[in-house]
């Protein structure tokens, strides 16, 4: 409906329905100098005299069988002008996509268009994208938005002539390919609590997946906002390196990742901690060890007629034993984590 500012004017409102609907102003803010009345019969009545401007009004008719609204959009022209206030034609959203160039062109209309129409924005643009008034009722969005720039963008469009004053909030869409943008690698220690999150840009939101064996005890979880998190506590005898496969996937497409996770571990002797030669015999022994990275293996102490050869990860006590009795080493594994030893005994009878 169109009325003309400073001018006193009666709309009225009716419904149908049993039993008969009661009518209330639901949403929207009426301008100074108007009211809405329920009638009381099904009807109301939207009266008075209001400034120049456009109002969008909500009403709802509501009975014990059901309620239904309707929009009323009312429009206040200046006193003594021809021309109107602008409405919008264009839509409210529009989408561009990342690294592509693109042109949309925002309209109103207004009469006679020999008036002028200037259309403004508050609110950010997406990077790249530039606002330009035509000064005719258009304006032109239109530039080509960064990969960063990806999601929605709300701005608040304004199109205002003599006559009054129009707002529409218009919704920018900025779709972008994926890209994982944390690092490639990360170093957890078995029997410690590790966390790490995997991050990327890209709109829509990119699926978070992982390809390759885990250690023990920690999991992979797509958080579903662009993020995942891999967690846990890794198991014993787990240290190792662990070659991953990431990848970051919307409907723009897929951005893979080679990830290596670390697990540092203390070493641990695995080897028995007893063994038993006869003089005059041959005799060898393997001691062995895990954790990570590979530890060195020493000892200390002797056993007359038998070598220590000392190794990564393991070592070997051979020879001939010369003299029986009991033998005491104390065998030490150590890597950049940490240092365990443990005390072997050699009967020789």
């Amino acid at each position: 409906m169109t009325e003309t500012a400073g001018t006193a004017f009666s709309y009225l409102v009716a419904t149908t329905g049993y039993p008969t609907p009661t009518l209330s102003l639901s949403v929207g803010t009426l301008p100074g100098g108007v009211t809405f009345t329920n009638n009381g019969n099904g009807t109301g009545t939207l009266s008075g005299a209001a400034t120049a401007g456009t109002y969008t009004i909500t009403v709802t008719a509501a009975s014990a069988a059901d309620a239904q609204t309707q929009t009323i959009t009312l429009t206040v022209k200046t006193a003594g002008l021809s021309e109107s206030v602008p409405a919008f034609t264009s839509a409210s959203t529009a989408s561009w996509t990342a690294g592509v160039a693109t042109s949309f062109t925002v309209t109103t209309t207004d009469s006679p268009t020999s008036y002028t129409t200037n259309v403004t924005h508050a609110g950010a643009l997406p990077a790249g994208l530039t606002f330009a008034n035509n000064g005719n009722g258009t304006a032109t969005v239109s530039g080509t938005p960064t990969a960063a720039a990806g999601g929605s963008y709300p701005i608040t469009l304004t199109a205002k002539n003599t006559a009054g004053t129009t707002t529409q909030v218009f919704v920018l869409m900025v779709t972008a390919a994926p890209t994982i943008t944390t690092g490639a690698s990360a170093t957890a220690t078995v029997g410690a609590g590790f966390s790490f999150t995997v991050a990327s840009t890209g709109s829509p939101a990119p699926a978070m997946t992982e390809a390759g064996a885990l250690p023990q005890g920690l999991t992979w979880t797509d958080n579903g906002n662009g993020t995942a998190t891999l967690a846990g506590v890794p198991a014993a005898g787990q240290g190792g390196v662990y070659t991953l496969t990431l990848a970051a996937t919307n409907s723009l497409g897929s951005a893979p990742q080679t990830f290596t996770l670390t697990v540092d571990q203390v070493p641990v002797i695995t080897s028995a901690t007893s063994a038993s030669a006869t003089h005059g015999q041959a005799f060898s022994f393997t001691f062995a060890a895990t954790g990570y990275p590979v530890p060195t293996l020493t000892h200390t102490g002797s056993v007359p007629g038998l070598t220590f050869a000392s190794g990564s990860g393991s070592a070997t006590l051979s020879g001939t034993p010369k003299t029986a009795g009991t033998y005491t080493l104390v065998i030490t594994a150590k890597n950049a984590i940490g240092t365990t030893s443990e005390e072997f005994t050699l009967t020789v009878s």
